[in-house]
């Protein structure tokens, strides 16, 4: 049984609060959560603290910040940017009769938040089926190795977790892992092959942008249909052709170098 966090559930009825309320002191906020006002004066101070609310001295009125705004803003764009890479997603499953992934980083894992299937004659479905939701360790696959690559995870926190080998090919090695995160570094663009499922390829590009959650689109193919050479010649630039539409070169994420992470000339 999942066992609910109360703290975590007042301090949202706290901030809900400032919904119904106009101009609201201690003794408002207190009554409008039932809570006791020790409590209340608890949980206000520690969301001063991290900047999300305001006290007038004078008044003793309490407001909000304009720092609650990130949490919406942070949530409009968790929704909407799957939804504005659907088109395109659908467009290259169908083109090259492949599957499309977009996934976020989540801490070690990636989240699988869309995918796109070629049309059904041309199809040809994995052994195992992934669905939009699911949760992969981040090393075990394309689109978490290139976010890695990038700085948008923390790649000492990944390895430090035991990884379960997928096939017999799924690199488990720290030192290989962390080899092959190198690599993408430099490439712009990481590829897995037979790692999370015999067989079968993918590959990836980040679509990270500055100050957002951290993105990846990647295709899964036929290893025997699509050799190495074929994903980088032919399946890599339609994935950048993507990210071009969708973020700008300026405002993508910068690595410390100061320039925007691109494929070496190959």
């Amino acid at each position: 049984m999942v066992i609910l966090n109360e703290s975590l559930r007042r301090g949202l009825d706290l901030l809900r609060a400032f919904s119904r309320l106009r101009n609201p002191s201690l003794r408002h906020l207190a009554d409008a959560t039932g809570m006791a006002k020790p409590t209340t004066l608890r949980y206000l101070r520690t969301l001063e603290e991290e900047g999300y609310v305001a006290l007038d001295p004078e008044t003793k009125i309490y407001r909000l910040t304009p720092l609650v705004f990130e949490l919406g803003h942070a949530a409009l764009i968790s929704m909407a940017f799957p939804k504005l890479a659907e088109p395109y997603m659908d467009a290259l499953a169908d083109d090259l009769g492949v599957t499309v992934n977009l996934a976020r980083l989540d801490n070690i894992e990636i989240v699988m938040v869309g995918r796109a299937f070629a049309a059904k004659d041309k199809f040809t479905p994995t052994p195992i089926r992934i669905e939009v939701g699911e949760r992969l360790p981040a090393l075990l696959t394309a689109l978490g190795r290139i976010l890695l690559a990038e700085g948008a995870g923390d790649l000492d926190a990944c390895l430090a977790v035991p990884l379960t080998p997928a096939t017999e090919h799924t690199i488990t090695n720290k030192k290989q892992l962390r080899q092959a995160v190198r690599r993408s570094t430099g490439l712009g663009y990481a590829i897995v092959q037979d790692e999370l499922v015999s067989g079968w390829t993918s590959c990836a590009i980040s679509l990270c942008k500055k100050g957002e959650a951290p993105y990846a689109i990647g295709a899964t193919v036929n290893s025997a249909q699509w050799p190495i050479e074929r994903v980088i010649g032919a399946l890599i630039p339609r994935l950048e052709a993507i990210r071009a539409l969708l973020i700008p070169d300026d405002s993508r994420l910068i690595q410390a170098t100061g320039k925007a992470v691109r494929r070496k000339d190959r």
